[in-house]
């Protein structure tokens, strides 16, 4: 064991972590998989999510495991299984989900005889009066393939199949077009139509103009608070309305102000969760409730612990959260629980009597008193019993609440006290056994004449979790876990299991400062850490520098913009204008870069007020940064020219790690880190340690082997996370965790 260590503190990697997908930096694989069955028969997978044919639709699933998926076949009657092609050859079909990628399996099934024949016929709309796109399958299936349809294709509109047949076919605007819905056999505007080919079929797909096409979000505040997602930026009590694209998905978020609570979501939203989610293929309404907050105070006398409101109590007996703010008219209960030896007494103040339970009406801020008896005398001698909780279930007895969100997991008892644990599995899971002090699946009886600790395991069943919902102001990004979010990163709510550690880096953008953490973080320090024990929300404040999404003040000037670039296709490439409102008259300097590199600038005079920059031409597609600058003002928006993200086109962008070089340098270590990039990414390289931030790298990655360093770090154990995206807005991350010795 001792070699081992020394190993590790010589600074060799102790670990080499890859993530490749979203900007939330999930570790593992993303692989799509669509299946088409030719001939009645039904496809299922394992893990499940397939269940495609002989009636069944989930034909086209993403699998983020990890592993590896098993595709089998299942014929009716008078049918027989043939064959596999596409993605698959041997029987059963067995895919690998740990790389990224995109799997096309069809299965074959044949009929001894009698076979018929029908025809999926698509048709789409005229793109000269409106948006245009393409019908295809397989997806962004080449020229030549089964289904080639739409603006630009020279395919065929029409795939023609054994009766009884499940196909699959997908849709893709082109730039400047939004998708309206699928019309004849298929409804609703998801990306993919399945239909079953019991007869011959039908199927429309219609686009509109980006530009043209919007949709009214109207949302409504009652009480004191602020809801903002979208264009949407609205302050209680009040109502607003903005128009956003057609099938946009907006995320609004509900933040209480103070003396407030936020109480739920009514009309296109529902429930009480801080954030709510809305398609808009149509006009949509909202209504946020804020409910003015009073105080629930809980005083613990004596060995035991009081525990309630959903998990916002949890005091005495080593907890010490014992003051939570609650909605006006809320009823809250209080649960005592004696520790080993002790007897719970009675409430006192706004609760009364003995009883074990105690129902608090929350008209006003309300103190409880509560008094537990006997057990171990303060300064007297005791032993402790830990318990540790694996799977979706808890444990109760001496004192102990451990597990699905409670967290009083250590307690003291009285020597040689007798102390009974219940295990209590969630809904849908398994008690599988007890470990450490205890074993079998019974009740554990311990005798505590020592130390103790014992172990729960759970299978199965769905573990609760809280949703962590981050909001920031100003010019900068706060990244953490699946959190990326601000300066047009959207990824700003998570659902993490409860004690779950979450660490928060705040960053701000070149000219803004970071001015502090609210909520559920504190302080100025750009790290902060938080233990999630309920429902959590976190603000962070930056200062300085413009605003794309609203406006921004620097210098006693203002830019505002007035809405999104708009875009629309030209001969040679797109033609973008930009529309803003300045407080100064000026010479406006334009960039727009494309993974991190310039692709086209101009400078014009704009007067003040209302202004327009352009259109002007730019030639490539992608996902582009525009910037206005006037003097020391910037104003900043991100868009896309074409496809992006997983809807474009071009080639993989994978990156490759290879192992650091990593050697000692006087008094300090020097790391430098390698790696491969399949394609041009604008790159950061941000340096923790122990979770706290120390420093951002910015450069322009090209698409070779890149040497990045070397950095030059102290003893310790450090975390480098590559963050790198292309031109196409498509996020990929690496992380090495090296460990350095004094």
């Amino acid at each position: 064991m001792g070699r081992r260590l020394g190993w590790l503190a010589a600074g060799v990697v102790l670990a080499l972590m890859l993530g490749v997908g979203s900007a939330g930096g999930h570790a593992l694989a993303v692989s799509t998989v669509t299946v088409q069955v030719i001939g009645k028969g039904r496809v299922t997978s394992s893990p499940s999510g397939i269940k495609c044919g002989n009636g069944n639709e989930a034909c086209y699933i993403t699998f983020t495991f990890g592993g590896t998926i098993t595709l089998t076949h299942n014929a009716p009657s008078g049918w027989s299984f043939d064959s596999w092609s596409g993605g698959c050859i041997a029987d059963p079909c067995t895919l690998d989900a740990s790389v990224d990628a995109d799997y096309l399996v069809t299965a074959n099934f044949t009929k001894s005889s009698g076979t018929t024949m029908s025809t999926l016929s698509v048709t789409y709309n005229d793109p000269t009066v409106g948006g245009s796109g393409k019908v295809s399958a397989p997806e962004n299936a080449p020229p030549g393939t089964e289904v080639d349809c739409g603006l630009g294709t020279t395919g065929d509109c029409s795939w023609t199949v054994v009766a009884g047949s499940t196909l699959t076919v997908f849709q893709t605007p082109t730039g400047g077009s939004v998708f309206s819905g699928w019309a004849g056999d298929c409804t609703g505007t998801d990306v993919s139509c399945t239909v079953e080919m019991n007869d011959d079929r039908v199927v429309n797909a219609t686009w509109e103009l980006a530009s043209a096409a919007t949709s009214d979000l109207t949302v409504t505040i009652s009480g004191n608070g602020t809801v903002k997602g979208g264009n949407v930026d609205c302050t209680g009590p009040s109502t607003c309305t903005e128009a956003e694209p057609v099938n946009e998905t907006v995320t609004l978020t509900a933040t209480p102000k103070d003396g407030s609570v936020f109480t739920g979501w009514t009309g296109a939203c529902t429930g009480a969760g801080a954030t709510c989610t809305v398609t808009m293929d149509v006009d949509r309404a909202v209504t946020a409730t804020f409910t003015p907050a009073v105080q629930l105070t809980v005083n613990v006398t004596g060995n035991g612990n009081i525990s309630g409101g959903t998990g916002a109590i949890n005091c005495g007996n080593g907890a010490n959260i014992c003051s939570a703010n609650f909605a006006v008219g809320t009823t809250v209960t209080l649960i005592a629980t004696p520790a080993t030896g002790a007897t719970f007494t009675s409430w006192t103040d706004a609760c009364g009597g003995s009883a074990t339970t105690c129902t608090v009406s929350m008209s006003a801020s309300r103190n409880v008193n509560a008094t537990f008896t006997g057990g171990p005398a303060p300064g007297t001698a005791t032993v402790a019993l830990s318990v540790s909780v694996i799977g979706n279930g808890t444990v109760t007895g001496g004192g102990i609440r451990c597990g699905s969100g409670s967290t009083v997991c250590t307690a003291n008892q009285a020597p040689n006290a007798v102390v009974t644990l219940i295990a209590t599995p969630d809904t849908g899971a398994t008690f599988t056994g007890w470990g450490g002090a205890c074993f079998g699946t019974s009740t554990c009886v311990l005798t505590m004449n020592t130390a103790k600790s014992v172990t729960a395991t759970f299978s199965g069943g769905t573990a609760p979790s809280f949703q962590v919902v981050v909001t920031v102001t100003g010019r900068g990004t706060v990244k953490g876990g699946a959190i990326s979010c601000g300066n047009g990163l959207t990824a700003c709510s998570t659902s993490l299991a409860p004690n779950t550690t979450l660490v928060l880096t705040a960053l701000p953008a070149t000219g803004a400062t970071f001015r502090g953490w609210g909520g559920a973080c504190s302080g100025t320090n750009k790290t902060c850490t938080v233990t999630v024990t309920a429902a959590t929300s976190v603000t962070a404040a930056f200062t300085g520098a413009a605003t794309g999404g609203g406006g921004g003040t620097v210098g006693g000037a203002r830019l505002t913009a007035l809405s999104r670039p708009l875009v629309r296709r030209s001969a040679t490439g797109y033609l973008v204008t930009l529309r803003f409102k300045t407080s100064l008259a000026g010479t406006a300097r334009v960039r727009g870069t494309r993974a991190g590199r310039l692709v086209t600038s101009l400078a014009v005079r704009v007067p003040a007020g209302n202004a327009t920059i352009g259109p002007f031409p730019v030639r490539k597609p992608g996902f582009f940064t525009f910037e206005v600058r006037l003097g020391t003002r910037a104003l900043r928006w991100r868009t896309c020219l074409g496809l992006c993200g997983a809807a474009a086109t071009a080639p993989r962008f994978v990156l490759t790690r290879e192992t650091p070089t990593v050697t000692r340098t006087g008094v300090v270590w020097s790391v430098t880190l390698r790696f491969r990039a399949s394609a041009i990414s604008d790159a950061h390289i941000i340096v923790r340690r122990g979770g706290k931030f120390l420093s951002d790298h910015h450069f322009l990655a090209g698409a070779r082997r890149i040497i990045v360093g070397p950095f030059l770090l102290g003893p310790g154990s450090y975390t480098l996370t590559l963050r790198a995206v292309d031109a196409y807005g498509r996020v990929r991350t690496l992380s090495w965790i090296v460990a350095l010795a004094r």
